[in-house]
């Protein structure tokens, strides 16, 4: 067992000695090995890399800075704005539809969403236009389920009225 513990340490101190690695210009050759003669024309360092994880995008409107709409690039193509933040509102309504489904309340045909979905990722629109289509339909949305959970309030309301006459009526 010793053994295998003493083999363990000794390969991982290896790997840990091969994986860092620095470049060395010796005589116009790019090596990752020292220059024999010990004097390297250029030295590239090992870069260190870490990981990030991407923030939640807001949901609003690129910045300006970022893409102009319409801009010809040298290439004469038109520049498009950035495809992610409208699949995010894409996902988003998609979310607050099976939401509302899971509640059993009101919620957008799958042509609807389909449609907002077209509508949204056509990038040479711009990002505002998606931005007011998701806002509109999510208010048409909430405001349907508000107005359902109200009727079934309702409903209630004169379930236990018409109980109470029955009640009276039996007395």
């Amino acid at each position: 067992m010793l053994k295998i513990g003493l083999a363990f340490a000794v390969s991982f101190v290896c790997l840990v000695q091969v994986a860092q690695a620095e470049i060395y210009e010796c005589d116009g050759k790019w090596t990752n090995q020292p220059c024999e003669s010990g004097k390297a024309q250029r030295t590239i360092h090992e870069v260190t890399r870490s990981y990030s994880p991407p923030e939640a995008p807001e949901v609003s409107a690129p910045a300006g800075d970022d893409v102009i709409e319409g801009a010809q690039s040298s290439a004469g193509s038109v520049a498009l704005e950035p495809l992610a933040p409208r699949t995010d509102l894409i996902r988003k309504l998609r979310k607050q539809s099976d939401d509302y489904k899971r509640k059993g309340g009101v919620t957008l045909s799958s042509g609807q969403l389909e449609g907002f979905r077209r509508a949204c990722e056509d990038r040479t629109k711009p990002f505002s236009d998606c931005l007011a289509a998701f806002n509109d339909q999510s208010q048409k949305l909430t405001a349907l389920n508000q107005k359902q959970d109200q009727l079934q309030i309702d409903a209630q309301r004169n379930e236990i009225e018409a109980d109470k006459v029955k009640a009276i009526r039996g007395r």
